[in-house]
C-alpha cells in the first residue's frame, strides 16, 4: 500500500468539476468584476519611463506583505499590473516623466 497515500492524494486533483459550483464562481468573479473594476475608466497616462525604455503608470503606494516593505503598484498600456518594493522603484530605473497638460 505504498502507492495508496500519493494516489489519494491526487484524485483530489482529477475529481469531476461540480457545474453548479463552476457557476457560482463565475457569477461570484462578475460581480466582483463590476462592483471593483480592474481598469481605471480614465485615460491611460503613463507617469514614468523604465531605463529600459517601458512606460508605466503609478497607481498606488502599498505595503508588501512578506515583509512590511513599501512598495509601489503599478501597470503598463496593455494591463498588467506590476508591484515593487519602493526602493528598488526609487533607485534610478524609473524616470518621472513630465505632467501633460
Amino acid at each position: 500500500m505504498i502507492l495508496g497515500a500519493p494516489l489519494t492524494r491526487l484524485s483530489r486533483f482529477f475529481r469531476k468539476r461540480d457545474p453548479g459550483r463552476d457557476a457560482a464562481r463565475a457569477q461570484g468573479r462578475a460581480s466582483l468584476e463590476a462592483a471593483v473594476p480592474l481598469r481605471p475608466a480614465a485615460p491611460w497616462d503613463p507617469t514614468h519611463r523604465h531605463r529600459k525604455g517601458g512606460l508605466y503608470r503609478v497607481l498606488a503606494q502599498g505595503i508588501l506583505e512578506a515583509d512590511r516593505r513599501a512598495a509601489v503598484i503599478y501597470d503598463d498600456a496593455e494591463g498588467t499590473i506590476w508591484i515593487r518594493p519602493a526602493e528598488e522603484f526609487n533607485d534610478g530605473r524609473f524616470e518621472l516623466l513630465p505632467v501633460q497638460d
